[in-house]
């Protein structure tokens, strides 16, 4: 049970900049930014990753180990440790180094592991994760940093390490990489051999998605100043099956196989989807479309295949109205579970090789956001939006620095509303749902009878 006081604090002690080990070359001193890096989103990535204290390694050799093989990994990852231009179209790889905070917390870290308290996550982090899309925050030195690290030592000799990268040059799958990358070096000096290979990182993102001028593009999508509740729910394996057996279908596709089984990522995701449609369509006026917004790794969609070391921003969205035509061939909003699965799949299916191509002549961004104002002409707003970011994939779980595999691992982000992040449990079966909801909507949503049917609360 998470059980957190009104006086648990986290005090900031020393803060240092970390360079890499060996100077960038000369002819790698400009990093160009490709054209979905220029649309991306200008603010962090932000992930915790809690340690129980299993080991002989006291905590000052932890946090050397820490500093040094994060120099050595920026030694590859060279562009992290750079600045931005101010136009965002170039990295100077100028060696600057990335910021490193130790802090204290005084309790113990059992009482952290599990919650759903947002504001004291984000006083473990470097950077306040936020919705202000105007500017990055973290500005030190008269410079943007690219990285900061947050080692958080707690009561008991456990350890949070709070990472921030910046979005404008990396997507969720090149944040583990790197992180990956940096366990891989603490853990071979620990052990003194190479215990655990990664491959280096490959930069040609620019040379997939060529640099271009194009139109500012709007990411104000779920951003509101009203009060942001975030509530997480496990879904643990036995719940997964009783909900893919409930969301199968037999719809079937003209150019594909019938879908009978979906996905546990598509059973979980469809399940929250009919809910919050559920909870728009019982206030008295509500917007005729919900429309689900999924982000897309689309490395295993290029010809060729892109290996997933392959750094930068490769990423677009599917995009899913929840609307079925009545038999006045009136359009309406459905919460039927296994009808939203399908349109979830079929949105997902369409970000193939193709549409990746297209990507380079219509920018992705652009080109959903043109999707968007289309489903405004037929009753949608932006305040029905569900956006939803899948991260139950990433080998968040394998970040070993040499003291053990983390016992937790999230990603707390607050301000955007109608926000789901999946993010795949410890043992590998279940799932973990960080749902953010107005605050007069989350109590609807949590006392959901399907909700509380299928998913465990965690306070």
């Amino acid at each position: 049970m998470v059980m957190i006081t009104a006086t648990t604090s986290v005090e900031v002690g020393s803060r240092e900049t970390i360079k890499p080990l060996c100077p960038t070359p000369n002819h790698f001193r400009n990093y160009i930014l490709s054209s979905i890096d220029q649309n991306s989103p200008p603010i962090y990535i932000p992930v915790l990753l809690f340690y129980l204290n299993n080991t002989t390694i006291n905590t000052n050799e932890k946090l050397f180990m820490l500093k040094k093989s994060l120099g050595e990994c920026l030694s590859e990852y060279y562009p992290l440790a750079g600045t931005f231009r101010d136009d965002y179209s170039v990295v100077e790889c100028n060696d600057e180094g990335v910021e490193f905070i130790e802090a204290r917390v005084n309790c113990d870290i059992s009482q952290i592991i599990g919650t759903s308290n947002v504001k004291l996550l984000n006083q473990l982090l470097p950077f306040e994760s936020t919705g202000n899309w105007s500017k990055l925050k973290g500005k030190t030195y008269e410079r943007e940093v690219l990285v900061a690290a947050q080692a958080n030592l707690f009561r008991c000799d456990g350890l949070a390490i709070g990472v921030c990268i910046s979005h404008k040059i990396a997507d969720g799958t090149s944040v583990v990489a790197f992180l990956n990358s940096w366990a891989s070096k603490s853990l071979n000096n620990y052990h003194g051999y190479n215990a655990h290979i990664v491959p280096p990182p490959i930069f040609d993102s620019a040379r997939n998605f060529p640099p271009r001028e194009m139109p500012r593009y709007s990411h104000d999508i779920g951003i509101t100043n009203k009060t942001i509740v975030t509530k997480r729910f496990v879904f643990d394996s036995s719940s997964i099956l009783a909900l893919k057996k409930q969301a199968s279908t037999t719809i079937i596709d003209s150019s594909d196989e019938n879908i009978k089984f979906p996905t546990r990522v598509q059973a979980v995701s469809s399940l929250i989807w009919s809910r919050v449609l559920a909870l728009y369509r019982s206030k008295p006026t509500y917007a005729k479309i919900c429309v689900a917004v999924h982000a897309v790794n689309i490395r295993p969609r290029m010809e060729p295949l892109v290996p997933n070391h392959t750094f930068g921003n490769y990423w677009t969205v599917a995009i899913a109205p929840a609307v079925v035509k009545t038999e006045q061939n009136a359009v309406e909003m459905s919460s039927d579970i296994t009808i939203l699965v399908e349109k979830m799949n079929k949105s997902i299916r369409n970000i193939n090789a193709g549409c990746v191509k297209n990507m380079n002549v219509v920018a992705a961004p652009m080109s959903n956001s043109l999707k968007m104002h289309s489903f405004s002409k037929t009753g949608h707003t932006r305040d029905s939006n569900f956006e939803e970011s899948q991260q139950h994939r990433f080998p968040v779980y394998e970040v070993d620095f040499g003291w053990g595999k983390p016992e937790w691992v999230c990603s707390p982000i607050k301000s955007f509303k109608n926000l789901v992040i999946l993010m795949g449990t410890k043992d590998g079966d279940g799932i973990e749902a960080s749902v953010n909801l107005l605050e007069e909507d989350m109590p609807l949503f949590e006392n959901d009878p399907q909700i509380l049917a299928f998913a465990n609360y965690c306070p």
